[in-house]
């Protein structure tokens, strides 16, 4: 297969040091042919207040990428035989959690992987250090007019199922990511920024959201290489009270070349992680859209699995215009990140990028795609990796 490195690395550049108004402050790409890396690349800046260039391992929190990481510790519960993902999840919970329009339909750990569970974010999902997570569900608006089995993409779903892991495992969520996901898979990522030491809290990359006319101004993570000390309060917390507090919906912190131990998770049937089943089982459709079930988001949402997206190259999710792509992944968007994964498992191709800050910011007329319901960074990427990297 014929690939035009140079060609890449000058789209690369196209896409970071743009002068529309649209610049980014970092993005990094790693693309895996047949399971290996046939390229990778960083450019723009990690640390502006430091002058620090983005690099493949700079760390930066990933948003909804890290529901996919929340996934494979639900599944190793489950492989486990301590969790039942069609059994009543407040079973685990130790709380009544029911759509008080439905109350005889029980929410099931399935139902929250798959975002069909009925419950609304509300603007929030997440408690302060002395709250139970309980105390979300006695309020009326967190729960949809839709019953349970209607898709709509919900964060609070993973604030529940990260009181679930606490409760199972008795571990705060935290610690039991690191201990039974992390390590196995020979990474220092954590949801917790106070687990880095100052080696590697200096990869931490702050994201930006918009330059404005004073620069680039950091919206989050803006710790400039210093350890962040430990909240005696939080750390006090029982594990099974506030699943939220280290933000399973999104809170990890993780670099692009870390990211492909993921990717080598998936294809080596969970590499002792997980079960072979259950590694199909993420990627298998729990929900489709059939044109009346659920919330698209414009059309970027068709199919989802167990914390995983899946394409259905049908518009609004396509990655590249004009040719479909057999992958499955997860994206992510906040505060200025955008960030994503997609694999093919049965060609071992994959995509993983991650940008820390654009100039215009996110959610604006200058960040929409052409095509898709993308942002337009992400488009013009992808179709330079499959022009490049991974032509047809």
């Amino acid at each position: 297969m014929h690939t035009n490195i140079n060609e890449m690395n000058r789209a690369m550049e196209r896409i970071v040091y743009r002068e529309d108004g649209r610049a980014l402050a970092g993005l990094a790409a790693i693309v895996m042919r047949g399971g290996e890396i046939a390229y990778e690349n960083a450019l723009g800046t990690q640390d502006f207040a430091r002058n620090l260039p983005f690099r493949l391992d700079s760390r930066a929190r990933i948003a909804s990428v890290s529901k996919t990481f929340v996934t494979i510790a639900a599944m190793q519960l489950k492989d486990a035989g301590k969790l039942d993902l069609d059994a009543d999840a407040g079973e685990y919970l130790g709380f009544a959690l029911r759509n008080p329009r439905y109350p005889q339909t029980p929410i099931t750990s399935r139902m929250l992987l798959s975002h069909t569970s009925s419950l609304r974010d509300n603007d929030d999902y997440w408690l302060p250090i002395g709250a139970n997570t309980s105390d979300f569900f006695r309020d009326a608006r967190y729960y949809a007019a839709e019953a349970p089995g209607y898709y709509c993409y919900c964060n609070l779903n993973f604030g529940l199922l990260g009181t679930i892991i606490e409760k199972l495992s008795g571990e705060k969520f935290n610690q039991y990511m690191n201990r039974h996901v992390f390590v196995p898979m020979g990474i220092k990522a954590s949801f917790d920024v106070c687990d880095f030491n100052a080696q590697e809290i200096d990869k931490l990359a702050p994201i930006y959201n918009g330059g404005g006319k004073g620069g680039w101004e950091a919206a989050l993570d803006d710790y400039r290489g210093r350890v962040v000390p430990r909240n005696p309060a939080r750390e006090a917390v029982a594990p099974g009270v506030n699943g939220t507090l280290y933000s399973p919906q999104g809170g990890l912190r993780i670099s692009v070349r870390e990211l492909t131990a993921l990717i080598r998770t998936f294809l080596r049937g969970g590499d002792g992680i997980l079960s072979p089943e259950s590694v199909a089982e993420m990627f298998t459709p729990v929900w489709t859209y059939d044109g009346s079930n659920g919330f698209t988001d414009g059309g970027f949402d068709r199919s989802y699995g167990l914390g995983v997206h899946i394409l259905t190259n049908s518009g609004g999710d396509s990655l590249v215009k004009d040719r479909s792509l057999p992958y499955a992944g997860h994206t992510g968007n906040a505060y200025g990140l955008f960030s994503g994964w997609y694999l093919d498992r049965e060609s071992g191709n994959a995509v993983l990028y991650m940008c820390n800050g654009t100039q215009c910011g996110v959610e604006t007329p200058l960040s929409r795609g052409t095509f898709s319901q993308n942002w337009i960074w992400v488009e013009e990427l992808m179709e330079a990796i499959h022009t490049y990297i991974l032509p047809a």
